[in-house]
């Protein structure tokens, strides 16, 4: 039976809701049709809820509903996901309580599958078997056909039973996925959907490769399926084209998140007894860390819950995401900028935010037992929020909408539920694994394996009892073809359903094959109508058996018969599965359907057959989508599977401009769609928004049309009539095109041109500086040092940021060092003196730093940059100005007076203060170093390898005396511990008001590198909603234990160059040449891939200790307020 769920923290969901539009055709909707932009929902009152003590709980819940405990210790300890047998029977994956690193777990293989029972009926579980051990982490469970799917990274395993003593006695590695990352994320489920097909997750961003039926070109045949290499006459090799016959492949790697299925009797490899690569399909891209459940509407959609998928802000992170055919969805990075991964535009919405949530386990009630207003809702977990949510679907346009409202709730902290599932009865029941996982949770570094977990079920009170509700009193070996069918369609228990479809399947072919056509044409009778639900059942069970006859038999009795849009979704779904080519004329009939589902449905149904006689259809079909994105990306990707260009060309001669859209984007997303850039150009100056946009979409993607595109950005830039609004988007363009000469040319022309406005000019230098370049053009260099001799302050300084950031070429540094220098001492022919910022920067800009003569010839930049370390200023400035001094070549009597710094530095500085020690061996700085740091504030931001470095030129006795310095910041993990308890119990009552204050404040520096809303920095996590998701000991842990654990996506890096430099830090972006690293606010460093020796995952956060010994147990009392009501 489906379930579910796997696993683990740090999923994400989170929600947008998209406008949609639609026109009057002919289908009708069993529900309301969107026009236009759907109406908001009507507000409702809040259900009143009852608290429930209970197991060490006190669970909240909604009015009128009851919860109870099922299972504990010693039936099962540490659950973790959970799949019904038809007889009611519960497989439950059961975790160790390890935390040891993954490559280690799948060698130890320490976790089980338990099997539940309750033997008298009275709805809790009473007896418990290990069905399965020695198992990797298990993160998924799925009954399935008689075996248990276990989703183990880096495979998924089918586990039998085949003598019936409640012992899995064969083990298949069904799946090899082959990649195994730290957080093991790499895989969860499998899902059955309700075509028969098994669907799981990837995540982790490991890359994978797998073959792919080579896709025909554009000048083969109208017959060709573009991305599956099967013929429109070749009836029998539907689903997956490598199923039914061998085709030719290519490799197709990926990086990026992904739902992908195959049919469990798909095709095995002789080499690895897994199933074959190539009849595994791809069914949704996404940039999220890791997409966990996937659940299936009565339509077929599918919705699934996943973590970071969007950057995190504003109180945004985790959630739903309704996942669409060929859709490419957040967060928008560049595993997803692929020719691998075509896209329709912007990444698709998202259908429900959560926040940092954690979503893992999701299902679907299909029972109406609780009432129609609840059947078909949404259950999901929230791991991080100790919850379960309910989220009701109303249609809107070709997708959803929904919001999220608590269902379950639990006051205690180790309440983590992982898996939520639907019982025969119509019931939940709610997996927690408890307090024991802290892999690549940043919950607390605590974990707590003997705080055990439980299955708890949930009731509504007035739910009638359902008679014989898993069929045990049905004599199956009896049931004659007809009867089995009646009761898979007919019959409201689920599990008697499913029960039914098992014992049909094996009967002979040729039996079902005319029981399901006699079946068929009895149902469908287009003068009774059809009922949406029973008919849906039918159709899905047709969908599981290839038969020629039955397939011909849908597409007739569809296409003529129902008027039911539900109805009409569900066979479209099958037709696009199989790519029925009989079905075409038929679909394209179907575009017409009033409702923007069906519609949706049919345009991808009609990709995935691949005719280009669909094209001219499906060109005018986007005229009609309005608003509606969902709808959109279907005709987008159908016209890109169908990859006509000559066809699909047509459409830039089209009025709408939707039309114009979408044949752009299919053109350029195609394999040989042949657009030009100068097709793309001509709309970047439409009347149209809508095609600027689209146009502007094309050129940000392709970086080496700049030679082609230099003229059109010439004449942009000379024309004196680019409206302000615009210059952060053309900016954009003039930076992604930089590689190219002649756009390197135009902006020097540009930036030293006196002629120009300030504005213009100001432009031209912003996009140099948010160029990728590794060296700055020579052709720059003298627009540059034109430009820091200028009088306009923003001009200056991003001349300055330009030149810091790109190191010029090696024979321009001493052109380029002149204006500096001028800048940093206050001779610019402009008085900049008082703008002290750029001063710093200036000196920061320095190739090579400060030299001994600069310095001797300037002494008071030296006392200018010590004060410039002031607490008061921000912590951007003072970063910056330690940083000129850990490069500056001091002189003894300078470092021994820097020396002093060391009382007043705070944790961000301090380490680079200490680099500038480097550089010396004198023996009377060293002392006094060595003393300065033993008293320093700031020392536990210090880490002892970093310490060592600094002083390997110095002396032994200097040497010797920084032992104590290394004993005092060993780390010792109960001594951690003590003093977390000491501080957390001395903490006096925090005040918010205080602690927003706190911090905002430059001493703390808690804004530098963290936002609130859409304020502060992003170097950390965002905090908007952190106090949803952390209580007061894992706030205070995290402000004085930053290295004891780290959040998902903010994991640091340590990089060691070929030349012996490390850089430590955040990777904020990486392209196939560079990494661009975080090392602290508002500080990057950018290092070739080429430069690269060794890159691993660093144990140190960017987040240095000793932060709260900048605050009084009362500020940091007041803070942790403050960022506990942040919900």
């Amino acid at each position: 039976m489906r379930h579910v769920c796997p696993w683990i923290v740090l999923v994400a969901l989170t929600s947008v809701i998209v406008s949609v539009g639609s026109s009057n055709r002919n289908l009708r909707s069993d529900d309301p049709p969107a026009k236009g932009t759907a109406p908001p929902t009507a507000a409702k009152a809040e259900p009143k809820r009852i608290e429930v003590p209970l197991n060490g709980h006190v669970f909240s819940v909604p009015e009128g509903f009851t919860i109870e405990l099922v299972a504990g210790p010693p039936l099962v300890n540490r659950p973790i996901s959970a799949s019904f047998d038809e007889d009611g029977r519960l497989y439950v994956s059961d975790s160790s309580g390890t935390n040891d690193p993954s490559a280690k777990q799948l060698i130890d293989k320490p976790h089980r599958v338990v099997r539940l029972e309750d033997t008298d009926g009275d709805g809790k579980f009473d007896k418990s078997g290990v069905f399965a051990d020695k198992l990797m982490f298990p993160e998924g469970t799925l009954w399935h056909d008689g075996s248990l799917y276990v989703a183990a990274p880096p495979s998924i395993w089918k586990l039998t039973d085949t003598d019936g003593d409640g012992v899995a006695d064969q083990r298949e590695e069904w799946f090899k996925g082959n990649t195994l990352t730290g957080c093991a994320n790499d895989l969860h489920g499998p899902y059955l959907g309700p075509d028969g097909f098994l669907y799981w997750t990837k995540g982790a961003f490991a890359e994978q490769t797998y073959d792919r039926p080579v896709r025909p070109t554009a000048n083969e045949p109208e017959g060709a399926s573009p991305r599956f290499g099967t013929r429109q006459n070749d009836t029998k090799n539907r689903g997956l084209a490598p199923a039914g016959s061998e085709v030719e492949t290519k490799p197709w790697t990926t990086k990026a998140s992904h739902i992908f299925r195959a049919r469990p009797d798909a095709p095995r490899d002789p080499a690895t007894g897994s199933i074959k690569t190539s009849a595994i399909e791809c069914v949704m891209t996404g940039g999220m860390d890791n997409p966990v459940d996937v659940v299936f509407t009565p339509t077929g959609e599918r919705i699934f819950t996943t973590t970071f998928l969007v950057h995190p802000g504003g109180g945004n992170r985790d959630g739903l995401i309704h996942a669409v055919y060929g859709g490419v969805y957040g967060k928008d990075w560049n595993v997803i900028d692929s020719p691998s991964h075509p896209r329709t535009g912007d990444v698709m919405p998202v259908l429900c935010h959560l926040g940092a949530a954690a979503p893992c386990g999701l299902e679907r009630l299909q029972s109406s037992a609780w009432g129609r207003e609840y059947q078909d809702n949404l259950f999901a977990c929230c791991f991080n929020m100790r919850k379960v949510t309910r989220h009701v679907l109303q249609p809107h346009g070709a997708t959803f909408q929904t919001e999220a409202e608590d269902f379950v709730v639990s006051n205690n902290l180790d309440f983590h539920p992982t898996d939520v599932l639907e019982d025969a009865d119509g019931s939940l029941l709610i997996v927690d694994t408890g307090g024991w996982y802290k892999l690549c949770c940043p919950t607390s570094q605590l974990a707590k394996p003997d705080v055990l977990g439980a299955i708890y079920r949930v009731r509504k009170v007035d739910t009638p009892k359902v008679a014989d509700q898993y069929g045990r009193e049905i004599e199956w070996a009896k049931q004659s073809s007809a009867n089995l069918l009646n009761l898979i369609v007919d019959d409201p228990r689920t599990f008697v359903r499913q029960h039914a479809l098992n014992q049909f399947k094996s009967w002979d072919e040729e039996a079902k094959a005319e029981r399901l056509t006699i079946l068929l044409t009895d149902r469908f009778r287009p003068e009774d109508g059809d009922d949406p639900d029973r008919t849906g059942r039918l159709l899905w069970l047709m969908s599981r058996f290839k038969d020629d006859a039955l397939s011909k038999a849908l597409v007739q009795k569809m296409a003529s018969s129902s008027k039911n849009s539900r109805t009409w979704s569900v066979a479209a779904h099958i037709l696009s599965l199989w790519r029925e080519s009989g079905a075409m004329f038929d679909l394209l009939a179907a575009l017409k359907s009033a409702d923007s589902a069906p519609r949706r449905v049919t345009a991808e149904a009609l990709g995935r057959i691949g005719n280009g006689q669909a094209v001219i259809p499906l060109l005018r079909e986007s005229a009609q989508v309005a608003d509606d994105r969902y709808l959109e990306h279907s005709v987008i990707y159908a016209l890109i599977e169908i990859a006509k260009p000559e066809a699909t060309r047509i459409g830039l001669t089209m009025s709408s401009p939707r039309t114009v859209r979408a044949a752009l984007i299919a053109l350029d997303q195609m394999p040989n769609g042949g657009l030009k850039p100068e097709e793309v150009a001509k709309y970047l100056t439409s009347p149209e928004p809508l095609l600027r946009e689209t146009a502007a979409w094309i050129i940000s993607r392709h970086a080496d049309w700049g030679e082609a595109l230099a003229g059109y950005l010439r004449e942009r830039l000379a024309s004196g009539e680019l409206p302000f609004a615009e210059h952060e988007a053309f900016g954009k363009q003039l930076a992604q095109f930089a590689k190219s000469a002649s756009v390197q040319e135009l902006l020097a022309t540009t930036a030293r041109d006196d002629k120009l406005s300030f504005a213009i000019r100001n432009l031209a230098v912003s996009s140099m500086l948010n160029s990728s370049l590794k060296e700055l053009p020579r052709s720059w260099t003298p627009a540059l040092v034109a430009t820091l001799s200028e009088g306009d302050a923003v001009l200056v300084w991003n001349s300055l940021s330009t030149v810091r950031r790109i190191p010029p070429h090696k024979e321009d540094l001493t052109a380029v060092r002149t204006p500096l220098m001028k800048i940093a001492t206050g001779e610019h022919g402009v008085n900049l003196r008082s703008l002290n910022g750029i001063r710093v920067d200036a000196l920061a800009a320095l190739p090579g730093g400060l030299t001994a003569d600069e310095l001797k010839t300037h002494p008071e930049l030296f006392d200018f940059l010590l004060t410039q370390l002031a607490p008061e200023l921000s912590v951007a400035q003072r970063g910056t100005a330690a940083e000129v001094l850990s490069k500056a070549k001091l002189s003894p009597a300078q470092l021994t007076k820097l020396t002093e710094q060391f009382a007043t530095a705070g944790p961000l500085e301090v380490d680079r203060l200490l680099g500038a020690f480097e550089q010396s061996t004198d023996e009377q700085v060293g002392q006094q170093l060595i003393a300065a740091m033993k008293t320093a504030p700031a020392l536990t931001a210090l880490r002892p390898d970093a310490i060592k470095t600094r002083l390997a030129k110095y002396s032994s006795s200097v040497q010797e005396a920084a032992q104590p310095l290394y004993a005092a910041l060993n780390v010792d993990l109960a001594a951690q511990k003590q003093r977390l308890e000491e501080t957390l119990a001395s903490l006096p009552p925090g005040d918010i008001v205080r602690g927003q204050k706190v911090f905002h404040n430059e001493k703390a520096a808690c804004k530098a590198c963290h936002a609130l809303g859409y304020l502060g920095g992003k170097t950390g996590p965002d905090l908007t909603r952190i106090g949803g998701i952390r209580n007061e000991r894992d706030l205070l842990e995290s402000i004085l234990f930053p290295n004891a654990s780290f959040v998902r996506s903010f994991e640091p890096v340590l990089i060691v160059t070929t030349s012996g430099k490390t850089v430590n830090g955040l990777i904020r972006s990486e392209t196939p040449d560079e990494l661009v690293i975080a090392t602290g606010p508002n500080q990057e460093a950018r290092v070739a891939r080429a430069d690269i020796e060794e890159m691993k995952p660093s144990s140190v956060s960017i987040m240095p200790a000793g932060l709260e010994k900048q605050l009084t147990l009362e500020q940091l009392a007041d803070l942790i307020a403050f960022l506990k009501n942040c919900k």
